[in-house]
């Protein structure tokens, strides 16, 4: 649904940080019945992950269908502990209609 670059260093304590950063939509189907879609963030290597998909206009085109590899880390212990989606790698995997195929991502 978005991706975008993020790069620069933090003022306060010096440390540079380089991450290409993206929303996913995904299905969700909870135990109880319920199901429908969720929206993750997550983070993929660093800001050079984003010149390959730069070109696609996704205001003008919509989401795009991507297949990921991904792995789930837990981070913390007890009440600070949280799961991340680490994204392994990502591919196009149909572009609207609105992409002509000389702009595809390689």
């Amino acid at each position: 649904m978005n991706i975008y670059p993020s790069k620069g260093v933090i003022k306060e304590s010096g440390q540079v940080y380089d991450s290409t950063v993206l929303f996913l939509m995904a299905t969700q189907k909870n135990p109880n019945g319920s199901y429908g879609f969720t929206c993750e963030t997550c983070k993929w290597g660093t800001s050079e992950n984003y010149q390959r998909f730069e070109h696609l206009r996704l205001m003008e085109t919509g989401p795009i269908e991507v297949e990921i590899e991904f792995r789930e880390n837990v981070r913390g212990s007890g009440d600070n502990e949280r799961k991340e989606t680490e994204i392994l790698n990502m591919r196009i995997a149909q572009l609207p209609a609105a992409v002509t195929p000389e702009k595809k991502a390689s």
